[in-house]
């Protein structure tokens, strides 16, 4: 056995060690779904567990995820560590089970000889904002020199936020040797390519034994490139195109697999790539071909414009916001232009699609009121149009009419020039009427008239 092989052995047996003192030691044990404690704030977010670090924790931090669960460990710029106990320390922080570890604006390390981060069984981890992790510094462990490395990844896919800034070192080298530990210690899973950089992976013993899985998104290579390994110490190297991870799809029946860039070899969708450590085939490339299809909306004149989808064959539109156009109500999105089928939105997208929007033209009630006069009808007027001045005024005993107003106060005249956009009360004003009693004294003297409001008595 090489040198090299047998401190990467001996590395693996202390992780061993250390994590059955995880167990039954003192750090911290979390069921995220059933956690409450000092340290940690338990919170529900949007179907998410979100575990907020209220202070320090220097014990160390144990996360077993359940039933494919989501949890968001929040650090607010708080640092968990591990303290040496014996000479060694655990690791920081362990992670295990089915599910999916958020870990967001966080520093991790643990004091010496063990990882900052292990990641073990059915795990997705993804890093968001600041993430630091740094390995336990270098020690003797039955005659090898044994270093911590920031993060020992034996889980199921590994991957970062646009935007997440990564900064996982390697423990310090000891007394006893000069080497220091890696920023990763890659050993099951698969990884985002976009990792490799930040972490410096590439300068691990193992390196030369990643395979490349390449994804094609239509007829565009995307940034997915993903580096497959091991799934445990000692296995060959496999991967099963089933497993890789399909950002944004909802449908696994959309992708079809190749062995060539141009899309013309296909691969069956369950082939398992195997090979053993010592074969000199040790990198792969395949593409997926995403079959896509573009759902257009076209929403009419005067609605102004919505963005088309993209969605996998066999996914779902997403249904929006319904659009606005003056004058008009929507109706729903519809498939042809006369607009005589309604779309559903839970039919699964099998070919492009063009959605038309259904508009009905709205229509007012122009209302009339009297105040104690005749009746006029109301009139139904369609937006923009104009109300019809009815040909008869009303009338009211006593009173003479003196036109529509648009308050009550009567102090607006209405324009029947106006194009109507909503719904319109008018009122009528009258005028009181006034009566002249005129006294004819046939040769007496004169007497003056009086003027007598309709319904008075003169004097």
């Amino acid at each position: 056995m090489e040198k090299r092989d047998k401190k990467r052995l001996i590395s693996y047996l202390l992780t061993i060690a250390m994590l059955v003192t995880t167990l039954f030691g003192s750090i911290l044990t979390v069921s995220a779904v059933q956690y409450e404690g000092d340290g940690l704030t338990r919170t529900q977010e949007n179907g998410q567990t979100v575990l907020s670090l209220d202070e320090n924790i220097t014990d160390g931090l144990r996360i077993e995820l359940e039933n494919g669960e989501t949890v968001i460990l929040e650090g607010n710029d708080h640092a968990l560590s591990k303290n040496s106990v014996d000479g060694y320390s655990g690791q920081a922080l362990h992670v295990e089970g089915n599910g999916t570890l958020i870990l967001s604006n966080i520093a991790i390390r643990t004091e010496r000889m063990s990882d900052a981060i292990g990641i073990d069984g059915d795990v997705n981890l993804i890093l968001k904002g600041n993430v630091s992790a740094t390995g336990g510094a270098g020690s003797q462990f039955s005659g090898y020199d044994v270093v911590g490395n920031g993060i020992g990844f034996y889980g199921k896919f590994f991957t970062s936020e646009d935007g997440a800034v990564i900064d996982f070192t390697g423990g310090a080298a000891s007394e006893y040797s000069s080497n220091h530990g890696d920023s990763m210690n890659f050993g099951a899973g698969l990884l985002d390519s976009k990792l490799c950089e930040p972490m410096k992976i590439y300068d691990q013993a193992y390196s030369n034994r990643f395979s490349v899985v390449e994804m094609r998104n239509g007829t565009r290579l995307s940034e997915s490139t993903y580096l497959v390994k091991t799934e445990r110490w000692g296995d060959g190297i496999s991967v099963n195109i089933s497993e890789i991870p399909l950002k944004k799809l909802t449908h696994r029946d959309s992708v079809r697999w190749y062995r060539d860039s141009k899309c013309t070899d296909q691969i069956s969708d369950n082939t398992t790539f195997t090979w053993n450590t010592d074969d000199e085939k040790k990198v792969i490339t395949v593409y997926a071909n995403l079959i896509m299809h573009t759902v257009e909306f076209q929403p009419g004149e005067g609605a102004g414009s919505i963005d088309a989808q993209e969605i996998p064959d066999g996914g779902k539109a997403e249904k929006l916001e319904d659009p606005t156009r003056e004058g008009y109500t929507f109706e729903g999105w519809y498939t042809d232009q006369d607009c005589k089928t309604e779309y559903d939105f839970n039919a699964e997208v099998t070919s492009d699609l063009k959605l038309y929007a259904k508009w009905t033209e709205n229509t007012y009630t122009v209302t009339f009121r009297t105040n104690g006069g005749s009746k006029t009808q109301p009139q139904n007027v369609t937006h923009g149009k104009t109300a019809t001045k009815p040909t008869e005024d009303p009338t009211r005993e006593g009173y003479t009419f003196e036109g529509w107003f648009k308050d009550e106060d009567c102090t607006q005249a209405y324009d029947f020039n106006t194009a109507v956009k909503e719904n319109v009360t008018l009122y009528a004003k009258w005028a009181e009427n006034t009566y002249t009693v005129t006294f004819r004294t046939n040769g007496g003297s004169e007497t003056q008239p009086q003027t007598v409001t309709h319904g008075k008595k003169a004097t």
